[in-house]
């Protein structure tokens, strides 16, 4: 609490009152915003639930007592005995709500063409305050060369372009801040653009002018070394007050000291650049340039390993490049032969002969450096057909095992018998035993075992067969045909072979 000064709006008198100046924070559970008065926590582990998110967390996890695990530290709790309002001022009507709100600017080119200019601002303002009061916070941001020039306040997105309360089928270009509002509320998501109408090209220029100073050049640099980002991986980070440490054994949140080390080194290292950032639900890709050498002395390089040899040299053996953004690239890539030591680019179908270098620096994205032991050999993978001795044994040890995969074929069905050999008959008495057509032979076969009249023809044309006493039925069809009639339809008397 501190004291602070109010306006009594109907009497314009000024009175000294007791606020409580509230920031806002974010519910473990739906990630909505909200004042502190309005979030419950609990106090071992410091979670943030809004009454919403804790009263549905009871119906679906909570036991027939009512216990349930606290969704950040998973210790089983009472509800209504574990979490308590985070802020209880003595005078709900005293709280005011703090917001950091972007102040942007933007001007009008042509009717209806709205276009930023200038740099974007923050301000902590109240979430409830007089229209007069908002315009006087900022009018101290307006650049000097536009504070004669007439300018308004709206309620609009981050880009500046629409409304952050409107739908967006009205195409409401933001809603401006006008005498007519008794007190505006200000939500979370809500930005304040200063409006202004014509505006020459030089008043253009002038908003948008940067003056780069001397002292930003140890922070601000266009490219970086690999040796930059190793050091920076292994830097210790401080984890205070506001992001402290769960500690396990005392179950309490505690300030700690995080650092990061490598405890043993491998054959091979991989270092997978961070080029892709998110904030605010916004993907974006840093592009910064990060050279690489084409070896490393991993002593110098890597000083926080725990265990193991770190005398021997890395050597760059190949590197994947990333282009485009987030949402659409091209991936190439690097490689070093293990032999010949040559280096070739990879690009779809294209490969040719180069080594990486400086100009790779923007579109790095993974890098592979491999120690180099004295003596080390390469093992170079065998010519087709020939089979080494540790081959040969680890063939014979599957050996069991490929026996078991192999499927079990089913025995083969016996022989059909062939057909017996022809007999001479009365009706067929010039028919021979040396047909050579089977076809035909089955169907001379068939006729005489009927009993049929057939014609002594030694022919593959086909054979008229005719009526006799013992098939009254047949007629003058061809053999091939009336024979299948007859068997299908079962009419024939009798079948010998």
């Amino acid at each position: 609490p501190y004291e602070a000064t109010s306006i009594n709006k109907e009497s314009n008198e000024t009175t000294p009152r007791k606020v409580v100046v509230m920031e806002w924070h974010s519910c473990a559970i739906c990630l909505e915003e909200m004042v502190d008065s309005e979030l419950l926590t609990h106090t071992p582990c410091g979670a943030l639930l809004c009454a919403t998110c804790l009263e549905s967390s009871q119906q679906h996890i909570a036991t027939e007592s009512g216990h349930m695990p606290c969704p950040v530290c998973q210790q089983v709790v009472l509800p209504s005995e574990a979490f308590i309002p985070l802020a209880t001022p003595e005078d709900p009507s005293s709280i005011i709500k703090l917001l950091q709100i972007t102040i942007l600017f933007r001007y009008e080119d042509e009717p209806g063409i709205l276009s930023l200019l200038g740099h974007p601002a923050l301000l902590n303002l109240p979430s409830n305050e007089s229209v007069d009061y908002y315009y006087s916070a900022v009018s101290s941001l307006v650049p000097a060369h536009l504070t004669t020039k007439p300018w308004s306040l709206a309620l609009t997105d981050r880009k500046g372009r629409y409304c952050s309360r409107c739908l967006f089928s009205s195409q409401c270009r933001g809603c401006i801040l006008t005498n007519a509002m008794k007190e505006v509320s200000l939500k979370p998501g809500d930005h304040l653009c200063v409006s202004f109408h014509r505006l020459s090209h030089d008043f253009v220029q002038e908003a948008s002018r940067v003056e780069v100073h001397s002292s930003l050049d140890t922070y601000w640099s266009s490219i970086a070394s690999l040796q930059d980002c190793l050091e920076l991986f292994a830097q210790k980070e401080i984890l205070g007050s506001d992001n402290p440490w769960w500690c396990p054994q005392c179950e309490q949140n505690q300030e700690a000291i995080r650092h990061l080390t490598i405890s043993h080194l491998p054959n091979t290292v991989i270092i997978h650049l961070k080029r892709f950032l998110f904030h605010d639900n916004v993907a974006s890709k840093v592009d910064m340039g990060v050279t690489f050498p084409l070896s490393l002395a991993s002593s110098s390089s890597f000083p926080h390993v725990i265990n193991g040899e770190i005398s021997n040299e890395l050597i760059l053996t190949g590197c994947v490049c990333h282009f485009g953004t987030l949402n659409g690239g091209h991936y190439t890539a690097y490689s070093r032969h293990p032999v010949s030591g040559k280096w070739h680019y990879f690009n779809d179908e294209t490969v040719i002969e180069t080594i990486p270098s400086d100009k790779d620096s923007e579109s790095v994205y993974i890098l592979f450096y491999t120690q180099q032991r004295k003596g080390s050999q390469i093992d170079l993978p065998v010519e087709r057909g020939e089979v080494t001795v540790n081959e040969e044994e680890e063939l014979q040890q599957m050996e069991p095992l490929l026996r078991l995969m192999k499927p079990k074929l089913k025995p083969l069905p016996p022989p059909l018998p062939s057909l017996p050999p022809l007999k001479r008959s009365s009706s067929t008495g010039k028919l021979t035993d040396n047909f050579e057509s089977n076809e035909y032979q089955l169907q001379h076969q068939l006729a005489a075992s009927l009993g049929l009249d057939l014609p002594a023809i030694i022919s593959s044309s086909n054979v008229m067969i005719k009526r006799s006493s013992s098939n009254p039925r047949l007629t003058d069809q061809s053999a091939s045909g009336q024979l299948l009639q007859e068997l299908n339809s079962q009419k024939l008397k009798s079948f010998d072979i």
